[in-house]
């Protein structure tokens, strides 16, 4: 995750989406119950798979719909030594992009900078973009679902811009007759004109319950209801590629 190593831990999903807060707690409840685990002979079955080659191409597939070709586009992606490292090149490289990837390897120590990608934390990538001829550059935390958009100065893109752009692009391709945006509070007002001048709305949920906000809007929404897209600063959810926060499905699409 975007946290320190000593706490850096496991994500859980089921059928592509996160655990909720009950089922979080559940895991918590049984780890401090005084009961023994349960020998992993009785674990049940197991399976290797990989699936990173099909999310890749799922990815550039995903994000070719919007017809936005890359060749010609030089990008810099700073992985911060984490799961993008094995994805977010790939993918704009698949896409037509002349990609030069920072910290691409993965480690959970991250040794090339801090995970949480700040202004601070991406002072290489930073650099790096104002003095190459890129033209836009990325920056990820060690799961990938965070990201940073800076320009080809190296200079940090507001968080509130991008989600403005993304926002307003689902909404007007949509097909829904209630398109909705799920976003936090702390999110700017700017997203609601956004949205509302391409015919759509805005809910709001509390930090880190996008997927909660998800779910209430459709519980609380008609038959022409639909969240094209959901997001908090620098953590975008896209309902038309899958229930997850991903932040490699966002560079594509900015890109």
């Amino acid at each position: 995750s975007h946290n320190p190593p000593r706490d850096n831990g496991l994500k859980f999903f089921r059928d592509g989406q996160e655990y909720d807060r009950e089922a979080e707690r559940r895991v918590e409840r049984r780890v401090a119950d005084p009961d023994p685990p349960a020998e992993w002979t009785d674990w049940g079955r197991a399976e290797r798979t990989d699936p990173l080659p099909d999310y890749r191409e799922a990815v550039v597939e995903y994000a070719r719909s919007f017809d936005a070709p890359l060749e010609g586009l030089r990008v810099v992606v700073d992985c911060g030594n984490g799961m993008a490292s094995v994805a977010t090149p790939r993918v704009l490289a698949a896409m037509g992009a002349d990609v030069v990837a920072l910290n691409d390897n993965v480690d959970g120590h991250f040794p090339g900078r801090e995970s949480k990608p700040t202004p601070e934390s991406l002072a290489d990538l930073r650099a790096f973009l104002a003095e190459d001829d890129a033209t836009l550059g990325f920056g990820h935390d060690g799961d990938a679902d965070r990201i940073v958009l800076l320009d080809g100065d190296g200079e940090v893109v507001h968080e509130d811009t991008v989600v403005a752009v993304l926002a307003e692009r689902y909404v007007r391709e949509s097909q829904a007759g209630d398109p909705v945006v799920v976003t936090t509070p702390n999110a700017s007002a700017r997203i609601d004109e956004r949205v509302r001048a391409a015919g759509g709305r805005v809910e709001r949920v509390r930090l880190g319950a996008l997927h909660e906000g998800v779910e209430a809007a459709y519980e609380a929404g008609g038959p022409e209801t639909a969240v094209v897209f959901a997001a908090e600063p620098w953590k975008h959810l896209h309902p038309g590629f899958g229930p997850w926060i991903d932040g490699v499905a966002s560079a594509a699409v900015l890109s």
